[in-house]
């Protein structure tokens, strides 16, 4: 419901054979909704449409730590360029949005437990079991 009127404001449903998401979450900028799927791909859908857009592969790590799966992480940079994910937890792929590149894969020696950007620049935060913290 909005918060003026009252009204509800309809609910959406994704069209896809991707659209088993979690971790979803809009860029700031609004005009894409992020998740990752299933198969731990990140997603991009049009925020107005729900269309999905694009959908990066995941390259998993063979470092992986964890005898079990997990969802992954997901964050946006503030400027909307951005959007970094968890590998298994043990390694963050960052797409640049813009051009849908692999901009770069970072991997970590610990299992990934939190991630976000800065919200006033593009510096990206890790922390890790161990209790590291990691900017990149």
């Amino acid at each position: 419901f909005d918060s003026k009127g009252g009204k509800g404001l309809g609910v959406k449903k994704l069209r896809s054979e991707r659209a088993l998401l979690r971790n979803i979450q809009f860029t700031p900028n609004g005009k894409f909704v992020l998740g990752v799927n299933l198969a731990n791909e990140c997603c991009i859908h049009d925020a107005s449409t729900l269309e999905l857009l694009h959908v990066f592969p995941n390259q998993s790590s063979s470092r992986s730590k964890l005898a079990f799966p997990v969802d992954e992480l997901l964050t946006v940079s503030s400027n909307s360029e951005y959007v970094a994910v968890t590998s298994q937890r043990s390694a963050v792929l960052v797409f640049k949005l813009g051009d849908k590149s692999l901009h770069a894969i970072l991997n970590v020696e610990n299992i990934i437990t939190s991630l976000c950007f800065n919200g006033k620049s593009d510096c990206l935060l890790l922390g890790t079991v161990n209790q590291q913290i990691l900017f990149f």
